[in-house]
């Protein structure tokens, strides 16, 4: 616990004296809001990963539910798209099935 302190947004990250991670191979699993099959992705605004992914290249991952699954997304430039996007459906949603077959359940 001595090596972790408080980073951004008060998460625990190692200490500036830990040895730092070296691993090219190492999978980057990349958060964003929405994504295309291609790979394009959405995020939150700040560019991080766009800009630690130019500087340090790394085979990357999205995950994310179906709902954030889109048919397009616009990309800028400096964009860098993930190697791969696995989706999921919702827990709880049932999703083979229309909102009238569900209505109809329901109801009977």
């Amino acid at each position: 616990r001595e090596d972790l302190i408080p980073g951004f947004q008060d998460i625990q990250e190692p200490a500036g004296y830990c040895a730092k991670a070296d691993c090219p191979q190492a999978v980057v699993i990349t958060p964003g809001t929405a994504f295309t099959r291609e790979g394009k992705r959405m995020g939150y605004g700040g560019g991080f990963y766009d800009r630690y992914l130019a500087a340090h290249p790394h085979p990357t991952i999205a995950l994310c539910y179906d709902f954030q699954l889109l048919p397009h997304l616009d990309a800028a430039a400096h964009d860098i798209p993930v190697d791969a996007v696995l989706t999921a459906p919702v827990p709880g949603v049932c999703s083979n099935r229309t909102a009238r077959e569900n209505d109809n359940e329901v109801t009977q």
